[in-house]
């Protein structure tokens, strides 16, 4: 999991610096689904609990309807047991 956040966050880095996001607002949606997308994998992992929780609050910072989806994602996942 560190390999790969180390890898997205330059991707999206270097994805921002070519502004190949666009618009400022679509750029904060990706941003905040790949922060989503890393805590999650944090939190799967188990071990790292603080950098979940350290992904999800940029989510939400980033783009705050991030915590609908969320919630969304949650439900889906907890529902399906």
């Amino acid at each position: 999991i560190t390999l790969m956040e180390t890898d997205i966050l330059y991707l999206y880095a270097k994805a921002s610096i070519n502004s190949l996001f666009g618009k400022i607002g679509f750029k904060r949606i990706c941003y905040a689904n790949m922060y989503l997308i890393l805590a999650a994998s944090w939190a799967g992992d188990g071990r790292n609990k603080y950098k979940a929780t350290y992904f999800i609050m940029l989510a939400l910072i980033t783009h705050p309807s991030a915590y609908g989806n969320l919630f969304t994602r949650i439900k889906k996942r907890w529902g399906n047991k």
